[in-house]
């Protein structure tokens, strides 16, 4: 969102997915998805936490991220240094969702597990490809906590990867990465955070070895 009351789509992929909190298929969540459709293609979800979870998967990846350097969207999912911060980001939130009781779908139409394995260093690789290949469903644009920093807002930090470390301490989750996030963006204060790729330097040394 670049002005007021004017949503701008950047991702051509996926849709909206509407479901019920108790994951039953119900005939007005079919209703809805009749009416999203002339919006953009929609699907009924019996997995509606899952579908949450994998979301702020996606947000706790690239928002920081960009919000930090100032790279947009795509170059998140492929520029090398935080391709590889946000395989571990994500590893984090799929293992909290996951002992919070969630079943965590698809992230970038990847497998979540693959992320696991992967800052486990099993199939880095593959999942690296798969998020370059990712990108081909952007048309631009800055994830929404970039927009912020640039407008000098307060952030989001502590409702996504704050959450995510928050939750990891309730259920006995490490969460170090998400943790330096969290601390990389707070450490600027409100308005006084300069885009730049070099603000992501220190979260490498957070990754594991």
């Amino acid at each position: 969102m670049y002005e007021p009351g004017h949503a701008m789509r950047t991702d051509q992929g996926g849709g909206f997915k509407i479901g019920e909190l108790d994951n039953e298929e119900t005939t007005r969540a079919h209703e809805l998805v009749e009416i999203m459709n002339n919006v953009s293609e929609s699907h009924i979800t019996t997995n509606l936490f899952g579908d949450r979870w994998s979301k702020l998967a996606v947000n706790c990846m690239a928002n920081p991220l960009a919000g930090l350097s100032g790279l947009g969207s795509a170059e998140v999912r492929t520029a090398p240094i935080p391709r590889r911060i946000a395989i571990h980001v994500a590893a984090e939130v799929i293992q909290v969702g996951r002992a919070a009781g969630y079943e965590v779908e698809p992230i970038y139409g990847i497998d979540a597990r693959r992320f696991v394995d992967a800052a486990q260093g099993k199939g880095w690789d593959a999942v690296e490809a798969d998020m370059a290949a990712s990108v081909k469903f952007l048309t631009g644009g800055r994830p929404s906590m970039l927009q912020d920093v640039m407008k000098g807002r307060r952030t989001e930090i502590d409702y996504l990867n704050g959450y995510v470390s928050q939750q990891g301490k309730r259920l006995g989750v490490p969460t170090p990465v998400n943790d330096a996030v969290v601390a990389a963006v707070r450490q600027h204060g409100v308005g006084a955070l300069k885009p730049d790729p070099k603000n992501l330097e220190p979260l490498v040394a957070s990754l594991p070895k």
